[in-house]
This record gives structure tokens, sequence and C-alpha cells, in this order.
């Protein structure tokens, strides 16, 4: 008995220190963080471009584009732009909904408009997305990927860098100029660009904000020359223009993105293509003006057939054709800033082309009225304070 006394003592005191230890460990496992799901990045403000349609590669010489902003996607689908909403979620669930496209045809490549159908199809198909290593894919409702896209690079840019820029194109997406032709691209201000398509002049309003760049619209100025693959060149250098949304900006490169893929590479205008206000026979391009109508679209003019109006700068002195009566004049420039004194001129009258007077009388009248001068490789702008320019191109020798 007194050993059973004496082992329940020692129970007892063993049970009263370990509650007495105030870190004894405790008997409950200690629960261990679980990870928790990382939801994919937002799509919001990212562009891509189709790599992967059905495990197949776009056709040849197509670009197909697609760009998500905030609630809306837009693209580019290999003939048509489009458009409409999307909707993605944090557990990766993408649906695009409403979608509306243009009504172009395409003929070239063989086969665009039924791609550009499946492509449009797909996107109607789409239920899921993963984003890895900037690849973009896209799964339809059973886990199929139908899908791929690459991610396109983003530029920001300060849109005041381009004003006083003039470029010169040396690729037309990926393909040089036709041999002898000059493709140049001169930034006046912040709205307003000019240039020479390869065959004739252009003047175009445009819109940059940040890195993104749109033309909103585009005027041809002169005769079409002759040159057929130059007119071709034309056509697809101005096509492309009006279909720029972007732009990458350094000291010796700009580059224009369009919707369609395709990218117009420009380096600065050589230095010794540029000219002096003394020394060449300007011919007169265009009258620009305000137009009424619109006072964001400038309002071009060319000079009356079989006319031509011209001016020499020499030592302080003016003088030229004003399409009927020869004129001379003296003039002052200081910087970019010219002024004219009084012009005189020969008192013949015309009467070819019709309306010959009345442009002569136009002309003299706004020479008196210029303000400034700007040399843009071998054009001359001669521009009015209330807006209105001459525009001259450098006769050649």
């Amino acid at each position: 008995m007194k050993q059973i006394a004496i082992l329940t003592s020692i129970g007892l005191l063993l049970v009263a220190c370990q509650s007495a230890v105030p870190w004894a460990p405790h008997s409950t496992p200690t629960p261990q963080p679980t990870a928790t799901p990382q939801p994919p990045p937002s799509l919001a403000h990212t562009e891509w471009a189709l790599i992967s349609l059905y495990s197949q590669p776009p056709l040849a010489g197509t670009h197909i584009l697609l760009t998500f902003e905030d609630e809306q996607m837009v693209g580019f689908s290999g003939c048509n732009r489009y458009g409409g909403k999307y909707t993605a979620t944090a557990e990766g669930q993408l649906t695009f909904d409403e979608i509306a496209m243009t009504l172009m045809h395409c003929e070239d490549p063989a086969g665009v408009m039924d791609q550009e159908g499946t492509y449009l199809q797909a996107l109607r198909d789409a239920a899921a997305y993963r984003l890895a290593d900037d690849h973009l894919e896209v799964q339809n409702a059973a886990g199929e990927t139908i899908l791929i896209f690459a991610r396109r690079p983003t530029y920001t840019g300060d849109p005041a860098a381009l004003v006083g820029t003039v470029w010169r194109l040396v690729a037309l997406d990926g393909r040089s100029p036709v041999a002898g032709s000059v493709l140049t691209l001169a930034i006046h201000d912040e709205r307003l660009m000019s240039g020479d398509a390869g065959c004739r002049d252009y003047l175009a309003t445009y819109r940059a904000q940040g890195g993104d760049l749109t033309f909103n619209y585009t005027a041809m100025l002169g005769p079409l020359c002759p040159d057929e693959a130059r007119q071709e060149q034309e056509g697809t250098y101005t096509t492309m223009l009006g279909w720029t949304t972007r732009y990458h900006l350094t000291p010796d490169r700009l580059e224009l993105f369009t919707l369609r893929g395709e990218t117009l590479t420009f380096e600065p205008l050589p230095a010794e293509t540029w000219l002096d206000l003394e020394g060449p026979t300007w011919a007169l391009l265009a009258f620009v003006q305000a137009n009424p109508e619109d006072e964001a679209i400038p309002l071009p003019t060319e000079p009356l057939a079989g006319s031509e109006i011209t001016a020499q700068f020499a030592n302080g002195e003016v003088r030229g054709s004003a399409g009927c009566n020869r004129y001379h004049g003296s003039y002052t420039r200081q910087g970019d800033a010219l002024t004219f004194g009084p012009v005189a001129a020969t008192e013949m009258a015309c009467f070819e082309p019709t309306g010959v007077m009345d442009q002569e009388k136009r002309f003299l009248d706004l020479l008196a009225r210029v303000a400034s001068c700007h040399i843009y490789g071998d054009r001359l702008w001669l521009e009015t304070d209330d807006g209105q320019i001459l525009v001259f191109r450098a006769l050649k020798e």
C-alpha cells in the first residue's frame, strides 16, 4: 500500500510539472499554409499577333492582330477590321461578344477570306486563355488550344519630339523603295505632315498621343508620274499611312506600324539633300488654305494646268513667273522669318488657261503676306500668319 501511495504521488507530481511548463509542445499539429492560386495577368492594354490558327500558321503575307483595351477589343483579321467586347476572368475564362467587322473582300493571297472566317469563328468559340512567355493561348470549351498569339511590343513616345523632323523611307514593310524613287515624310507641327510619295507629293493631317499615331486625311499634290511601278508603290505607301496606328521614334529611326501588321521604316533625310533658299528655282505645287467647312482639314489647290508659278531667291531679291507675268521684289530673312517688300510685275493679260489672271492675283497677294519660310529637303513652305501656305518644290537642274 505504501508503494502504491508513493507511485501515485510521483504521478501527480509529474502531471503538475507538465502543466506548469508554458513552452511544452502542443499535441495538435500546426497547420501549414496552402498556396493561393494566382489569377492570370490582365489582358487589358496588350497587343498580339496570331502565330497559330488550329495548329496552322497564318497564310504567308497575311497578318492577324488583336488588341485588348479595357473592355473592348479591336484588330485586323487579314482583310477586315473587327472589334467588340470581351470578358476575361481571374479564373482564366475568356469570351468575345458582339463582334463586328468591316465588309471588304480581299483576293490576295488566295484563301485569305476563308482564313478570316475561320479566325473569327475561333474568337466566338473562345472559352479560356493562358499567358506564358509572351504568348497568349486561347482554348475552346473542350479545352483545345485553337489560337496562339505572340505579344507585340508596345511603345511610349513624346509626340512633341516628332515636330520638325524630316525622314526618308528605307523600307516598305521590309521591301526597299523602287529604284530611283525617294519617299519622304516631313512633320511640320502637331497636326500637319507632308512629303514625296515617290510619284506625287502628299499633304496629311495626323494625331499622335503617347505611342499612338493615326492619319486623318491625305491629299495628293501634283501630276501623276508616268512610271507604273512608282504609281503602284505610291498607292501601297499611302494606303499603309492610312492604316497606321502606332510609331516608334529614336534619333536615327522612325517606324510607323499599321493595324494590318506592316511597318514603314524611315531614316533622317541625308544632310546633303537639303537645299538652301537661295540657288534653286522653286515651282509652286499648291496653295493651301484653311477649309471653311472643317478647319482641321487643310484645303490644297494645285496651280492651273498649263500654268507655272516660280520663285528664285538671291542676294535679297526674289523674281519669277506668277503664271502669266514676270515679277520681282525684295525680301528679308531672319531665321524662319521671311517678309517680302513691294513686288512689281509686268502687265500682260493672259486668257489661257481660264482663270490664270485670278490665280496670279491670288499668288501675289499671298506673297505679300508671307511671314515665315521652312525648307524640308527640297520642298519650300511659305506661310502667312493666318495659316495659308504656298508649297514649292525645287526644279531639277
